[in-house]
């Protein structure tokens, strides 16, 4: 949908600088207030969660180049997937919110981050969704979107209970592997981490439904 409307995706993309800047900007307020760097950590986990977004810019201006598949295609599409669970992962940095005076700004300075994260998510997985479509199918699309949505739940998990990193395919892919295999087979005897990975698929695929719905909206209603 972002692909067949260029402004579209300027305007987008405006909003997902905004909002990073924001969420930015309200970080520098609370280091600058209290002297503690603490959520910093956050800057560095919306960098990777814009990662995927440029991944997928990338693989669709070189689509709309090559309008063929290749080599290197097919390669940043895996590097999109990689790091797509990353754009979810944010979400779940309410885990370090306190209970001091200050979490009455802390959670709206999560979610700043979280939010912009989410947007970046959605954005590269509509510009895949696109490139797949008219690269190969419809329906081949519509399977990568829902089997990205539950590999991107499976992601979450490893990255926030078992501290893995998107790079750790390529340092640790041993015990990435092990590890995963342990946690996640045989799916009856693991309900807890299959539970986790469906909610967040579920939760990213109804707002990835919801975000194509306005934008197609947005995109017939307006003038390219």
């Amino acid at each position: 949908m972002l692909a067949e409307s260029p402004r579209l995706t300027n305007r987008l993309t405006a909003v997902l600088m905004a909002g990073s800047c924001l969420a930015v900007g309200a970080l520098a307020v609370r280091v600058h207030r209290t002297g503690s760097m603490w959520f910093a950590f956050m800057i560095w986990n919306l960098v990777l969660a814009v990662v995927p977004f440029c991944f997928a810019l990338v693989l669709h201006l070189r689509w709309q180049r090559q309008r063929r598949v290749s080599a290197g295609l097919v390669l940043l599409s895996l590097g999109w997937l990689l790091f797509f669970p990353n754009a979810p992962y944010v979400l779940t940095d309410v885990v370090h919110l306190g209970n001091d005076r200050l979490w009455w700004y802390d959670l709206p300075l999560v979610m700043a981050f979280a939010g912009t994260s989410w947007l970046a998510g959605l954005m590269s997985l509509d510009l895949v969704d696109d490139v797949l479509t008219q690269a190969v199918s419809r329906n081949f699309a519509r399977g990568v979107v829902l089997a990205s949505c539950w590999l991107s739940g499976m992601g979450v998990y490893l990255g926030r209970f078992l501290r893995f990193n998107s790079w750790d395919v390529a340092r640790s892919p041993r015990a990435l592997t092990i590890t995963a295999l342990q946690k996640f087979l045989p799916p009856w005897k693991h309900p807890q981490p299959h539970a986790f990975a469906l909610f967040f698929a579920v939760l990213l695929l109804g707002s990835y439904m919801t975000f194509r719905m306005l934008r197609a909206n947005e995109c017939y209603a307006s003038p390219r």
